[in-house]
């Protein structure tokens, strides 16, 4: 059935029983975007296999007319794109973080969803008549009423509102992880200075013991 149906939806079979079996006949695809007439690379287009070679080895540079071309072939879903020679030019000062954050320090980084939290009281218990019941504790074996305060902090006592979507800019995330390093440095030299001072009391401490037996 397969077969059939598919040698009925490319033209082999009647078109009733292509319709018959269920089978589409796919929309023909786009012509291939032809290319600049003056440009500098080299062009191999292969229109059956949809497959659009360029060779940028011998080009020092991109015209606005090969760029638009690249953009072109490269938005299209018809066709396959393969450059060679694209990264001619291209040295370490165009791999720095600070040049990315200068030229691209706008671009969306992630995004991701953000939560408020807020308190709720805790839900009472009450008793038929719509009293509510007082709580008991356990004293020294004796069981007492009274009442406790809630710990607003306690999870049972916290709900999670969304937020909404917020963005995450390269820009931004320069900045998180700059604040991040900061504070994990700031850790850092406070724990050196616990360690000297502790150090240093303890080498007091024995000094003390020390002076304490001479004398004695």
């Amino acid at each position: 059935r397969g077969r059939s149906g598919m040698a009925a939806a490319f033209g082999s079979g009647s078109a009733s029983e292509a319709k018959s079996e269920g089978w589409v006949r796919p929309v023909d695809p786009k012509p291939l975007p032809a290319p600049p007439a003056s440009s500098g690379a080299q062009y191999e287009i292969d229109r059956d296999a949809r497959v659009v070679r360029v060779d940028f080895s011998e080009s020092s540079s991109l015209s606005a007319e090969e760029r638009e071309y690249i953009f072109c072939c490269m938005e299209r879903d018809d066709l396959t794109l393969i450059l060679k020679g694209f990264q001619n030019g291209m040295d370490s000062r165009l791999w720095t973080w600070r040049y990315m954050l200068a030229r691209n320090g706008d671009l969306v980084y992630s995004k991701f969803k953000a939560f408020s939290r807020t308190h709720k009281p805790p839900a009472a218990s009450v008793t038929s008549k719509g009293v509510p019941k007082a709580r008991t504790a356990v004293v020294g074996g004796q069981r007492t009423a009274g009442s406790r305060p809630s710990d607003p902090s306690s999870p049972s006592h916290q709900s999670y509102r969304e937020a909404g979507w917020r963005t995450l800019r390269l820009s931004e995330f320069d900045a998180y992880l700059k604040m991040r390093q900061s504070a994990l440095d700031e850790q850092e030299q406070r724990n050196r200075r616990q360690v000297a001072d502790g150090g240093r009391e303890a080498s007091s401490s024995s000094s003390s013991s020390s002076s304490s037996s001479s004398s004695s």
